[in-house]
């Protein structure tokens, strides 16, 4: 219940949580009730809800697609950008759902669910909402609860599909330009 506004003697208001009951006192009815000074409390509820809006909408402005798994490797949370990429359906489903081809993404993050990596970098095929099979580099950091357990990971995704591409068209040119080169020199 929210908390209640109370007025003191001085003008002054404090937030209170109320505990009322009606009794019989000598043959007649009579309410008491017990206030809880929660004003204190109140306050921080306040500073950690605008903590936690500052924060959601700060992953949701962020162009890189950041998604939330469980310790069973299944999608619980994902920003706007994970939503467009997995589409509006990636929540609860297992992260390998979308995993494209041969690749050994579990064996690699492994170490992170078994709380000996904090963080890991990894590079994986993933299939598009639209069916394109794209390459991402993840970042995964691990989740852990008050008493260090791990309970999840939180991951940063960037599409590195073009880059790769377009590395590996340079890769080429260079090896062709030093072929000429030796091919010149030989003449």
């Amino acid at each position: 219940a929210d908390a209640l506004p109370v007025l003191r003697k001085d003008g002054s208001i404090f937030y209170a949580d109320i505990n009322a009951t009606n009794i019989i006192l000598h043959g007649k009815p009579c309410g008491i009730g017990i206030f809880r000074n929660i004003t204190e409390r109140k306050k921080a509820r306040e500073v950690l809800d605008a903590l936690i809006s500052r924060q959601k909408a700060l992953l949701e402005a962020i162009p890189d697609i950041i998604m939330e798994v469980n310790s069973d490797k299944i999608y619980t949370w994902a920003n706007y950008a994970g939503i467009e990429f997995f589409g509006e359906d990636v929540i609860g489903k297992e992260a390998n759902y979308y995993f494209e081809g041969e690749q050994d993404t579990y064996s690699s993050v492994q170490p992170l669910f078994n709380g000996k990596e904090n963080v890991i970098y990894i590079e994986s095929w993933q299939r598009r909402k639209d069916g394109q099979k794209r390459l991402l580099a993840w970042w995964c950091k691990v989740i852990k609860d008050n008493s260090g357990n791990v309970i999840g990971a939180l991951s940063s995704a960037r599409d590195i599909t073009e880059q790769r591409k377009a590395d590996e068209t340079l890769k080429q040119a260079k090896n062709e330009i030093e072929q000429w080169s030796r091919e010149l020199e030989d003449r």
